[in-house]
């Protein structure tokens, strides 16, 4: 999470790149796999891993390229317009391989890219009108909550094996049993849940409605024709 609250503090940058390359997603796409490997070359030469297992030491190097990646995937698909068919087949597809890859354990740094088009394949749903699927108020709900998600999951996660530990007198780094996976996966999307609409949403709309008294909006009259009355 340190990580990337300084990703997000350098989001102006990123967010100015967008602009400057909004015509050309290939440009993006291309400048984000440049930085990718360069920082994981350079991450190997100096941690001696590859950079998507950057968590403990410079975190930061793994989302930077990352962030370059959703910008790129954001402008290629305002440029993209596939039919309700084609859209349907591109998410199967993608979903499909990223589940091989990830089933196979290909290298890691493989599945991040793979991630990439099932991600703008999804967004590509809408735009196609063939997300009703994805669309529904209980699957809008879950992907809201996806961010709480993770941010719970591993305290959670951590937090249960630790009280376990010191009860069984286990080592933290044991493999946990069916039960217990089932038990974290229901307290894990209980506390989600919770944390978004106790904490999440109120915080968003408290932000939100301090914006707009900060930044009112200009608002558009209606510029629609007016009837005249019929002449004498």
């Amino acid at each position: 999470l340190s990580a990337e609250w300084f990703a997000y503090l350098a989001f102006p940058a990123f967010a100015w790149i967008g602009l400057v390359l909004a015509r050309r997603p290939w440009i993006l796409l291309a400048l984000s796999a440049l930085v990718f490997v360069a920082l994981d070359l350079a991450y190997q030469a100096v941690f001696g891993d590859l950079v998507v297992h950057a968590q403990l030491n410079m975190g930061i190097l793994r989302i930077i390229p990352e962030f370059l990646y959703g910008i790129g995937l954001y402008r290629l698909g305002q440029r993209v317009q596939l039919t309700r068919r084609q859209a349907i087949g591109a998410a199967w597809l993608s979903a499909i391989i990223l589940l091989l890859l990830m089933h196979f354990k290909a290298d890691e740094r493989v599945v991040v890219a793979a991630a990439g088009p099932l991600v703008l394949s999804l967004a590509l749903l809408s735009k196609s009108a063939a997300d009703r699927a994805v669309a529904r108020p209980s699957m809008l709900a879950a992907g809201e909550a996806s961010y709480a998600l993770y941010l719970v999951h591993m305290p959670i996660l951590i937090g249960w094996k630790g009280v376990n530990s010191a009860l069984t007198q286990r080592p933290s780094a044991y493999v946990l049993a069916w039960w217990e996976v089932a038990c974290l996966l229901v307290l894990t999307l209980v506390a989600a849940f919770a944390v978004h609409y106790l904490i999440e949403r109120p915080a968003r709309t408290w932000i939100r409605r301090g914006a707009d008294r900060l930044w009112p909006a200009t608002a558009r009259k209606a510029t629609a024709p007016r009837s005249r009355p019929p002449g004498p």
